[in-house]
């Protein structure tokens, strides 16, 4: 499948010598919803913004839907970024016919129409967005990123701060677009929301591409086991040194790589430790960016 994204070593270097991205090699499919994952300052919006053209690489190639240009991809992308702002003392349907005209777009009302009906604000279009809920204000500026079809979405934190209706509503649109053939782009500190909306992963920290891979081969890697032990023996393991073995306390249980199952049940058993079941788990996404950026 072609690549939607693709960069080579790409790197940017501030003019005051700070990094916001370096040696990032990266392919994102056409079609896929990739997490970009990582801490505030990691380089997640930089690279979003190499991607749109608003900054320049200071090394490296990258290829945008198709474009060495990336300018000549941006009537194809539709751009949400975080803390969107917007002009209260018009409606909803008014901010989004102003963006329609700057974007260019031919059929203004069929796109903002469009756009109204997908994030659920019909009703709600004609009032002053003086008046809407940081939501309904979120979910305008995620219309705004859907004017024209685009192919490919970034979205840079869109459901940061909503409650859970709005959120669940954003999702909903995200997954209908991705079933329209879209490639979605999005950063978020959310890793539950993650995996219910997104199947690859990129895992960016200080500049640097740590892991970019499909979201089931990052729980799937490094199968594991989780031993529960019998009430109150938790508070006698630790004198039996099983950190060295990569084992983490949870509550009652011990969770560890199943390679080291054999030797972690062996002194649990040597030392009268009740156990109570022995099953194996997987890893969960936080569980994985954790070990990474750990790492």
């Amino acid at each position: 499948m072609a690549a939607a994204i693709a960069c080579a070593g790409l790197s940017k270097r501030y003019g005051n010598g700070v990094l916001g991205i370096d040696d990032v090699t990266l392919e994102v499919p056409a079609g896929a919803s990739m997490a970009l994952l990582g801490q505030n300052g990691a380089g997640k919006s930089t690279l979003m913004k190499l991607v749109l053209g608003f900054l320049q690489p200071t090394g490296g190639r990258l290829v945008v839907l198709g474009e060495e240009r990336v300018e000549r991809a941006h009537g194809r992308i539709g751009y949400l970024p975080e803390g969107q702002a917007a002009e209260p003392g018009l409606s909803g349907r008014a901010w989004l016919r102003h963006m329609a005209r700057v974007a260019g777009l031919r059929d203004v009302n069929r796109a903002v129409e469009r756009g109204l009906e997908e994030v659920d604000l019909v009703a709600a279009a004609g009032r002053r967005m003086s008046g809407y809920s940081r939501g309904m204000i979120q979910r305008v500026a995620l219309a705004q990123a859907l004017l024209g079809e685009a192919e490919l979405l970034l979205l840079d934190e869109p459901t940061s701060g909503l409650d859970p209706e709005s959120r669940w509503r954003i999702r909903e649109v995200i997954r209908a677009r991705r079933r329209a053939g879209a490639t979605v782009v999005m950063s978020s500190h959310d890793l539950a929301e993650v995996e219910t909306v997104c199947d690859v992963v990129a895992m960016v920290h200080r500049g640097r591409l740590l892991a970019a891979a499909p979201l089931t081969q990052l729980r799937d890697a490094g199968p594991r086991v989780e031993i529960e032990l019998g009430g109150g023996a938790i508070a006698g393991v630790g004198a039996l040194g099983l950190e060295r073995l990569g084992v983490e306390v949870r509550d009652d249980r011990l969770v560890l790589p199943q390679e080291a199952s054999a030797e972690v049940l062996r002194l649990l058993l040597a030392a009268g430790v009740p156990i109570v079941s022995v099953n194996p788990v997987r890893r969960s996404l936080e569980q994985a960016y954790l070990e990474a950026t750990r790492a």
